[in-house]
């Protein structure tokens, strides 16, 4: 049978009871279920209670949490913004996208790429010994400059031509082969590309290693003087 909790003056009277010697009464600790009723109704009572703190604790912890984030967002948009907008605000307008093609087809990254090498150049000092070689990036996408070599293993992509550290191979300058769309000022192509890769290094006597499809003699002698002061070491062609 269930048993209820004793009241003081119940209490009192069993202790005299056992000082007296007498037996206790079971019928004083019958529970006729009041009390736990009003244990039950207690106990629902607080958990009302304590759920209703916890969705309030609840929402207060998703606030601060939108609040939280929020302003992280904002300093992390004004960290970046303040130090590269470039990147997050390219000026490449869709407006005058197809005017800017006509003339350079590399337009619709150009003032980004322009960025990227200008920070390659910036960040590193180059070694005495530099090479410059091309580099075929596997694109088999829409592309009016995309280009197929054969003997490479990805055979179609995007024609690099980039001028690297010999010792820890870290890329210094680059350019993009645009095909027809490229504008040498009626230079020979190969020669274009090797004025405009060393222009960061020129008046440095520093040495250029190159294969055969940029080597000539004429180029060897025009790097000698000034303002490029370069030397080069490649093979070259009988043609050359």
């Amino acid at each position: 049978m269930a048993r209820r909790n004793l009241t003081q003056a119940e209490i009192e009277r069993e202790v005299e009871r056992i000082m007296r010697g007498e037996d206790s009464d079971p019928d004083d600790f019958e529970d006729d279920g009041s009390d736990f009723e009003d244990d039950n109704l207690l106990r629902e009572s607080e958990s009302s209670e304590n759920e209703n703190e916890d969705d309030t604790v609840t929402e207060s912890n998703v606030v601060a949490m939108e609040v939280e984030t929020t302003r992280a967002a904002a300093e992390d948009t004004e960290r970046v913004e303040g130090k590269s907008s470039y990147i997050i605000k390219p000026s490449d307008s869709r407006d005058t996208r197809n005017e800017r093609k006509q003339s350079d087809s590399f337009t619709h990254i150009r003032e980004i790429w322009e960025i990227f090498i200008e920070i390659c150049r910036s960040s590193y000092t180059p070694s005495t010994y530099l090479t410059i070689d091309e580099q075929l990036v596997g694109f088999r996408g829409r592309c009016p400059f995309r280009i197929y070599i054969p003997n490479k293993p990805a055979k179609y992509g995007i024609k690099i031509v980039m001028l690297c550290d010999s010792s820890s191979k870290y890329m210094i300058d680059a350019s993009p082969y645009l095909g027809k769309g490229t504008n040498t000022n009626g230079l020979p192509l190969a020669t274009h590309f090797v004025r405009e890769l060393t222009k960061s290094v020129q008046g440095s006597n520093r040495n250029i290693t190159m294969d055969n499809w940029f080597t000539s003699i004429p180029l060897a002698d025009e790097l000698l003087k000034e303002p490029y002061s370069l030397t080069i070491i490649g093979t070259l062609r009988k043609q050359s």
